[in-house]
């Protein structure tokens, strides 16, 4: 049975050359396709276009604010099953609370482990795929 390799979206403001994703994460090295969307506006209709597995979602995105368009990816019925992460912001209650608020998976500091990235995409794929 040939499955297909899951298909990771990440949305990231445009000036950003590095990437959002820590040091040490290499999403295609551990099996996904990775899809790059510089703003706001590019990852929306990306996301809409592509249907990814799974989003990571840069709190400070160009063209508006990771919350807003993760707010926008849920409330359309094109996008609200896929998984987002938001990340690049503290990890608080409050920004837990508002991560729940706007149908966020995670949230994941800049500095979080690579092992622990790489679990928490895995981890959202599969609960995706399972619902």
């Amino acid at each position: 049975m040939n499955r297909r390799a899951p298909v990771l979206l990440i949305i990231q403001n445009g000036s950003e050359s590095a990437g959002i994703l820590p040091a040490g994460v290499r999403p295609e090295e551990s099996g996904f396709l990775t899809l790059r969307a510089s703003g706001a506006s590019m990852g929306y209709e990306l996301a809409r276009a592509r249907r990814p597995d799974v989003i990571a979602l840069d709190v400070d995105v160009s063209g508006g604010t990771g919350w807003a368009v993760c707010r926008l990816l849920k409330r359309d019925p094109a996008t609200a099953a896929i998984p987002v992460i938001i990340v690049n912001t503290p990890r608080t209650t409050e920004t837990d609370a508002h991560a729940r608020y706007v149908g966020a998976s995670a949230v994941f500091p800049d500095h979080a482990a690579a092992s622990a990235w790489l679990a928490a995409l895995r981890d959202a794929v599969a609960r995706a795929n399972a619902a």
